[in-house]
């Protein structure tokens, strides 16, 4: 059991991401947070996400191909 940094709830340990930098292995904030958290950044930064989404195309053509046929 661990509590989120974000809620103060008492989650157990599978409601939270993997994250092998932590001491206990799991991220500080449950899967509910940190996804809210990162869909606020995403939509608090479009033209990031945009540079992001562009560098993974020309890093994979490939996927990207399949994606259009």
């Amino acid at each position: 059991m661990k509590i989120c940094s974000a809620c103060d709830l008492l989650k157990s340990m599978s409601a939270f991401y993997f994250d092998k930098r932590a001491l206990d292995g799991h991220t500080s904030e449950c899967t509910v947070c940190r996804n809210a958290m990162n869909k606020k950044w995403r939509e608090k930064n479009p033209h990031k996400m945009k540079e992001i989404r562009r560098a993974w195309q020309i890093r994979n053509p490939h996927k990207t191909n399949a994606y259009t046929r």
